[in-house]
């Protein structure tokens, strides 16, 4: 993706708290600037908060959540 210009990756899909949070994760690790689609993800949510400690997570590693959140904790 670098050698192609990209800098910045927007995320979304199934699941928020799986797929989504570990695409998000890679995605800053690896210097992207990252925005997760809130509007275009949800959360499984095996435990109630899974979603939404999902969606802190990403915060917190430095990537922007666009849109609703409280429907993409699900």
């Amino acid at each position: 993706m670098r050698e192609e210009g990209v800098n910045e990756v927007w995320v979304g899909g199934l699941a928020t708290d799986y797929c989504v949070k570990h695409t998000v994760l890679d995605a800053v690790r690896e210097g992207f600037e990252v925005k997760a689609l809130a509007d275009a993800m949800r959360a499984v949510n095996v435990n109630p908060d899974d979603g939404a400690k999902a969606i802190a997570e990403m915060r917190a590693a430095g990537a922007e959540i666009v849109g609703n959140e409280r429907k993409a904790a699900g």
